[in-house]
């Protein structure tokens, strides 16, 4: 049975359920979504997405976004930024989730164990 609750601020290994790029509804820019989903603890099965606007408008988006994504990249292996989105389906890793407006977020990447 799923939990419901919020998920508390801490780290979580996660599966990379779904990875692709996405237009934005915005400025119509190029985001990467992720969907992960919570392995074992209080949580399992839990979904938390990520959006990674690394092309937008706004230079400073775009900088954080690559650089979370870099280190997404580096914690997965040292893969390169050309990676394929599909590449990471199905990946393990740790997720530090903070919970901001009532929604669950990802606040960096870590190397699973």
């Amino acid at each position: 049975m799923i939990n419901y609750e919020e998920i508390p601020h801490g780290n979580y290994l996660c599966n990379i359920a779904k990875a692709e790029i996405v237009q934005t509804n915005t400025d119509h820019t190029n985001a990467l979504k992720l969907e992960l989903w919570i392995n074992g603890q209080n949580f399992a099965g839990r979904k938390i997405w990520d959006f990674l606007c690394i092309r937008h408008s706004k230079p400073y988006v775009a900088e954080k976004a690559m650089e979370k994504y870099k280190n997404l990249l580096k914690c997965l292996g040292d893969l390169p930024t050309a990676t394929p989105p599909h590449e990471l389906i199905g990946r393990k890793i740790i997720a530090e989730i903070e919970t901001i407006n009532t929604w669950p977020s990802v606040i960096k990447y870590m190397e699973p164990m």
